[in-house]
């Protein structure tokens, strides 16, 4: 938990949410993270259908920029899925909870 901590504080990038603090004291462990209005891609797609494909594109771009920028730093991302992928009112970006760690 504490090395997730330390690596979430080092990333910025605009398609990965923001890490905003921890509490690291047992047993009330937790990560806050910025807020993100327009919920999951998943949850997206679940209510309103497919993407149409300009949206499509839209959101493999914003993803593969989140990608490099982590794995330019050795981060890897264990868990990408569309759940994880969190909106905002203009972009997508990666929520990168436990699912981020260093690799």
């Amino acid at each position: 938990f504490l090395q997730e901590v330390s690596i979430m504080r080092k990333v910025r990038h605009k398609n990965v949410v923001q890490f905003i603090g921890a509490c690291t004291r047992k047993p009330n462990l937790c990560i806050v993270f910025e807020y993100m209005s327009g919920g999951s891609v998943y949850d997206w797609v679940r209510r309103e259908g497919p993407l149409r494909l300009s949206t499509l594109l839209k959101v493999a771009v914003e993803v593969s920029r989140g990608m490099d920028y982590l794995h330019q730093r050795n981060i890897i991302h264990r868990d990408l899925k569309a759940a994880n992928l969190l909106l905002d009112e203009n972009a997508v970006r990666h929520h990168n909870s436990r699912q981020q760690q260093a690799g």
